[in-house]
């Protein structure tokens, strides 16, 4: 009776075997470790979208170091056996994927996730990385450093390409938003800047504990915070109130500039993308950055630096390029709108600043690269290629297709565009559509070619 036991169990486990040998495999699949970005491949990953960041951390000032935790919402989309964040520096210490311990290893700037079970297509997690260390910037391929940075009075974190990754772990992409949350607990001497909205800071002892909450989805590289003592200045532009934030000796007029940009983009443009706005101005800070919703600024930068950054609100914050080549729709898009804001006190100023740029000789350097057809990752921020032609591209187009056509196609790129992801086909097929001409052969010039356009309009 036994053995007739033991010989039905075997029999039934070698036919379970052949029938299970028979069924299709299910599909599990690594999520990619590259966005595919044309100037950054080796950047962001795939297999997912980020839904929300949340990151908490505990900063010492008198040794720099964090003891932080993230957590990544994401949803999958493919059935995911491992994923990847992007990670710089710092001290992994453990990673749970819905609450249970995930193995992990590094490799470069990718942290690697393997999920006790798969993560199924279309099934949304929370990825919770608790990690330490001293974070460092991240040096870019034209030489300059983003990310977490040591400044005069503090640190500040500047994001822009990449630098989201050296403080905290990310989908290091510029199409993939999320919203953003974020709580820092550190000496109550220490104010902390971000992005969004304020929501709260609480005391116990000498620590005080501030929270952000950024509700709309923006790209990595819009995220910041600031961390020193800063002056808070309220206020409202508009209907937007607006919260700046000033390191000592800063220029006391930059709020007032900040809200009057906001004031005028949302009347040339369309309404503020973001529930707050306003400014924070740093002493030693290496460049102006477009923070979303609030942008970071030197403590002693020009008017024209403030209506730049608070222009790129609507201009690469809210309507973002889904890929860095395309860089030039936040640039060129800001600096025209600054050219417009000083012809708007000064008549006839962008046509007298285009015509001193065309000028130029066909043989100078200043045509040598076209502003969407960048050569490599190194020339992301070529002033001449990708500010100024940008921004001549759009003179020149103005007088194509002529003033009211213009004022209609840029409404209309943001209201179309609010919150979404672009390409440079998108604002060719907009113009077109927009003027009712071909602007294949005009576009082809402008944004291509890397060599002075045959004709200036």
């Amino acid at each position: 009776m036994v053995t007739g036991v033991k010989g039905a169990i075997a029999a039934a486990l070698t036919a379970a075997a052949l029938l299970v040998g028979t069924l299709p495999a299910v599909a599990s699949d690594p999520g990619a470790q590259t966005s595919g970005d044309s100037l950054f491949p080796d950047m962001g990953n795939g297999g997912y979208q980020v839904l929300n960041y949340s990151v908490k951390i505990d900063y010492a000032p008198t040794t720099g170091a964090i003891d932080a935790v993230t957590r990544v919402r994401l949803t999958a989309s493919q059935d995911l056996s491992n994923f990847s964040l992007d990670l710089s520096g710092l001290t992994v210490d453990q990673v749970l994927v819905d609450g249970v311990s995930a193995t992990f290893t590094r490799s470069g700037h990718k942290l690697i996730v393997t999920p006790a079970s798969v993560i199924g297509s279309g099934a949304t997690s929370q990825v919770e990385v608790a990690y330490h260390g001293i974070p460092e910037p991240w040096v870019d391929l034209d030489g300059s450093s983003d990310g977490w940075q040591k400044v005069a009075h503090g640190v500040i974190a500047l994001n822009e390409p990449h630098g989201a990754m050296t403080w905290f772990p990310v989908n290091n992409r510029i199409d993939d938003k999320a919203t953003f949350d974020l709580e820092v607990s550190a000496p109550t001497s220490i104010t902390v800047a971000s992005c969004g909205t304020f929501a709260g800071r609480t005391v116990a002892g000498a620590t005080a504990t501030t929270r952000w909450k950024q509700t709309t989805p923006i790209a990595p590289y819009l995220t910041s915070v600031t961390l020193m003592p800063l002056k808070l200045v309220k206020g409202w532009a508009g209907s937007v109130p607006t919260r700046s934030y000033l390191d000592s000796g800063s220029n006391a007029v930059l709020p007032r500039w900040a809200g009057s940009a906001i004031t005028f983009f949302s009347g040339r443009v369309g309404p503020y993308p973001f529930a707050s706005g306003g400014i924070t101005a740093v002493v030693g800070v290496p460049y102006a950055l477009e923070v979303a919703s609030r942008p970071v600024v030197s403590a002693h930068d020009s008017r024209s630096t403030v209506v730049h950054e608070i222009a790129h609100q609507w201009f690469g914050d809210s309507v973002t390029p889904a890929d860095w080549g395309d860089i030039w729709l936040n640039e060129g898009f800001a600096t025209y709108s600054e050219w417009q804001w000083r012809t708007s006190t000064n008549p006839g100023w962008d046509d007298r600043r285009f015509a001193q740029l065309y000028a130029k000789d066909a043989s100078d350097g200043f045509w040598a690269k076209a502003p969407a057809a960048l050569p490599s990752g190194a020339d992301l921020f070529d002033t001449d290629a990708v500010y100024q032609r940008g921004a001549m591209t759009l003179v020149a187009l103005r007088h194509r297709i002529g003033k009211p056509a213009m004022r209609t196609l840029l409404r209309r790129w943001y209201s179309s565009h609010k919150g979404q992801t672009v390409s440079t086909a998108d604002f060719v097929a907009l113009a077109q559509q927009v003027s009712g001409q071909d602007l294949h052969s005009f576009f082809d010039q402008w944004l291509y070619q890397p060599a002075k356009p045959a004709s200036g309009h």
